[in-house]
């Protein structure tokens, strides 16, 4: 009987506890309540209900109910832009003032007025420019001979690659829309460029450049915590020079050159007000002329031509961090 008691008394003591904290964490917050009307007073019900805490970005949600109203609970204190929007309704914004453990009202009707198209406060839905930085791996191809080639030192080749390796960059974004974001993006690859064959050797260091501008386009709206996207564009490839010694002794200097190059991938955003963090991959095919004249045709063993018109291969797998002003 004892130990019983001793377990009640426990309990009792745990509930007491935990709605002794839920009652000081609602006086520590306030709340938003009201309706959302259509003409002659008739209730929007599934109206959608926004609740954006100014000072932070923080945006609350709630649905009207049948009869029209709904409830923010738990609110930070401070100014709120409460917007009300439905397929038949809206949208429209009122400005409310939180205070802890109050609970402030905001009420929409026909004669509630719309948010302004390009909003003067401060805010995510008057964000139009995206600054981000990342890193990851790149997967790099080059391109094959037409025919093996039997180097000085006895072995035979036949490809020549960057090798894959480490890679960063950043992308500056400017919304045209909620959606739609042009975007230039830059990422430079540190690798070793490689002739294989019968055996792999390195030829030298080798620096890959990528200079895009592309159009992207994001999913979800300006508030939304989670946007995936996809893009794609043009732009230019640089390869770095390269200067070595041959299987035979003597010195070889490749000179560097770009070339015209797309870009294509997708990934997510995920975000924390203005603040968030994205990964994303890519791929970028960039043209290599199949003529002698070009330093993929001034090779580590003589000069070759390679088979056909061929594209060298970037695949980029890259995340970091993204900030939104």
């Amino acid at each position: 009987m004892n130990r019983l008691a001793g377990v009640k008394q426990g309990t009792l003591v745990v509930a007491v506890c935990v709605l002794v904290g839920a009652l000081a964490h609602a006086q520590a917050t306030g709340s938003v309540q009201g309706t959302v009307v259509a003409g002659n007073s008739i209730p929007v019900a599934a109206a959608k209900v926004r609740a954006r805490h100014v000072a932070t970005d923080t945006t609350f949600t709630a649905t009207t109910n049948d009869r029209g109203e709904y409830r923010l609970d738990l609110l930070p204190p401070g100014t709120y832009q409460v917007t009300a929007q439905a397929p038949t309704f809206g949208p429209a914004l009122v400005t409310v003032n939180v205070a802890l453990g109050a609970t402030a009202t905001a009420n929409f009707d026909p004669s509630t007025p719309s948010p302004p198209n390009r909003p003067v406060a401060s805010g995510l839905k008057a964000i139009r420019f995206e600054g981000s930085g990342r890193v990851g791996w790149t997967f790099a191809d080059g391109v094959s001979a037409s025919n093996s080639v039997t180097a000085s030192d006895g072995n035979i080749y036949n490809r020549v690659d960057p090798a894959d390796s480490m890679s960063w960059g950043f992308t500056l974004g400017m919304f045209l829309t909620r959606n739609f974001e042009l975007e230039f993006i830059f990422d430079r690859q540190q690798t070793t460029l490689e002739a294989s064959g019968t055996q792999t050797v390195e030829v030298d260091s080798l620096n890959i450049g990528n200079y895009h501008g592309t159009l992207a386009y994001n999913f979800g709206t300006g508030d939304s915590s989670v946007r995936p996207y996809f893009f794609g564009g043009l732009g230019a490839t640089s390869y770095s020079s390269l200067s070595f010694v041959g299987a035979d002794g003597k010195a070889r200097d490749i000179p560097g050159q770009s070339r015209l190059s797309t870009t294509f991938g997708g990934g997510v955003k995920v975000y924390k007000g203005r603040v968030g963090v994205r990964g994303d991959v890519r791929m970028t095919p960039t043209y290599i002329k199949s003529d002698a004249s070009g330093w993929w045709c001034d090779p580590y063993w003589g000069c070759y031509v390679t088979s056909k018109s061929q594209y060298a291969w970037q695949i980029q797998m890259t995340g970091g961090v993204t900030v939104r002003f």
